[in-house]
């Protein structure tokens, strides 16, 4: 057997070629379909709620609604990794 610099490619664990296969589908859906999503608020007397809404090829699929506490939980956990404690800290206080 003649060696190149490409024989580490030989040795590919063949069990995983079917998970790559399954992953490129999982591509070629996510990259063939239109996926959007819409956050709005809403004040609502003395507070605010927000309005998640999320859209599969222009076809509404979701809509959540948060308040103010569930809103300030999810914007300090989408700009850091904190710990249970800085949440508390950071939301409640």
């Amino acid at each position: 057997m003649k060696k190149n610099k490409f024989y580490f490619f030989e040795h590919v664990n063949l069990r995983k070629k079917g998970q790559w296969i399954y992953f490129g589908e999982i591509l070629k859906f996510y990259t063939s379909n239109k996926f959007t999503y819409k956050v709005s608020q809403q004040k609502n007397f003395d507070s605010f709620s927000f309005f998640y809404t999320e859209y599969y090829n222009d076809k509404q699929i979701l809509d959540l609604v948060f308040n103010e506490l569930e809103w300030s939980v999810i914007e300090e956990c989408s700009n850091d990794i904190i710990s249970i404690e800085e949440l508390i800290r950071k939301v409640i206080t």
